[in-house]
C-alpha cells in the first residue's frame, strides 16, 4: 500500500472516529437533557404540592381571619402606596391615638432599650411631628417624644434610598446629632424603619435600629381594636409585601410571598 492509500484510509478512519465521537455525544447529550426534564418535572410537581399545602396552612387561614384587608385600600386606590409621606402620617395617627400600638411596634425590634420602652409605657402624653424640620433645612420623617425623658426619630423608607447630604454625611447621622443636641439628657432612639433593605447604612450608624415593613406590619395587627383608618392603613401595607389577590396558581405566589403569612402570624 503507498503513501496515498495509507493517507487517504487515515482520513476515512479518522472521519468514522470523529463521527462516532459525535454520535456518542449527542446520545448523552439526549439523556442528560431527558434526566433533566424529568428532574424538573418531578421538582415542579413538588414545589406545587408544596406551594397548595403552605397556602391551605397560611394563607387561607390568614384571609379569613382579616378578609377585608384582602379589599382595595385607599392608598392603593390613589397609587400612593409607594409613598413614605403618606405611611408617616397615618403611622403618627396611629401612635397618636393607640400608645400601645406604639409600644408593640417599639416591642419588636431587636435592639431597642428596654428602658426607654417602660418609659413610653409610663408616659402620660406625648407629641409625633411628622416632617420634623432640622437646623440644616432637613426633614426627619417621625419624631415623638415626651419632651421630659425619652424621643425616638424614625426615617421611613419605601422606594428611596438613605441620602448623603452635600457634605458627604449620611442624612440618618445628620437627624442622629440634631436630634442628640436638640433633646440632650433625653433617652434617644433611632429607628430606620425599611420597605427595602436599608441595613448597608447602619455599618457606620450603631444607634439606629433596622425595621422592616414585616415587622410593622406585625405589631399593627396586635391592635385590638382598630378604627377604619387604622384597619385600612393595615390593607396598605399588606399591598407593599405581597400580591393580595394572588392564588396558588400564580406566579407571584412564590414560597417566599407564603412564608410572608407565616410571619404575619408567627407568635
Amino acid at each position: 500500500m503507498n503513501k496515498a492509500q495509507t493517507f487517504h484510509r487515515t482520513i476515512a478512519r479518522l472521519t468514522f472516529l470523529y463521527a462516532e465521537q459525535e454520535k456518542r455525544k449527542e446520545l448523552a447529550r439526549q439523556e442528560l437533557t431527558g434526566l433533566f426534564s424529568r428532574f424538573i418535572q418531578d421538582f415542579r410537581s413538588l414545589y406545587d404540592t408544596t406551594i397548595n399545602g403552605f397556602y391551605a396552612k397560611y394563607v387561607e387561614p390568614f384571609k379569613q381571619r382579616h378578609r377585608d384587608l384582602f379589599d382595595l385600600s385607599l392608598l392603593e386606590a390613589i397609587e400612593k402606596a409607594h409613598w413614605e409621606t403618606y405611611h408617616s402620617k397615618l403611622l403618627a395617627y396611629i401612635w397618636e391615638r393607640d400608645k400601645n400600638a406604639l409600644v408593640a411596634f417599639l416591642n419588636s425590634i431587636t435592639g431597642i432599650n428596654p428602658a426607654l420602652i417602660a418609659q413610653v409605657k409610663e408616659s402620660v402624653s406625648y407629641r409625633i411631628k411628622t416632617e420634623q424640620k432640622t437646623s440644616a433645612g432637613k426633614f426627619i420623617d417621625l419624631l415623638i417624644t415626651d419632651d421630659q425623658n425619652w424621643v425616638i426619630a424614625i426615617e421611613n423608607k419605601i422606594s428611596a434610598k438613605v441620602s448623603t447630604h452635600e457634605t458627604g454625611e449620611l442624612q440618618i447621622t445628620h437627624y442622629r446629632k440634631w436630634v442628640e443636641k436638640k433633646f440632650p439628657g433625653l433617652n434617644h432612639c433611632f429607628i430606620l424603619l425599611s420597605y427595602k433593605d436599608n441595613t448597608k447604612y447602619l455599618t457606620n450608624e450603631n444607634e439606629w435600629q433596622n425595621c422592616s415593613y414585616s415587622i410593622l406590619f406585625k405589631s399593627l395587627l396586635s391592635i385590638v381594636h382598630p378604627d377604619r383608618i387604622t384597619r385600612e392603613y393595615q390593607s396598605a401595607v399588606l399591598s407593599l409585601l405581597c400580591d393580595k389577590v394572588a392564588s396558588p396558581d400564580d406566579v407571584s405566589m412564590s414560597l417566599y410571598g407564603i412564608n410572608q403569612f407565616r410571619v404575619f402570624e408567627d407568635e
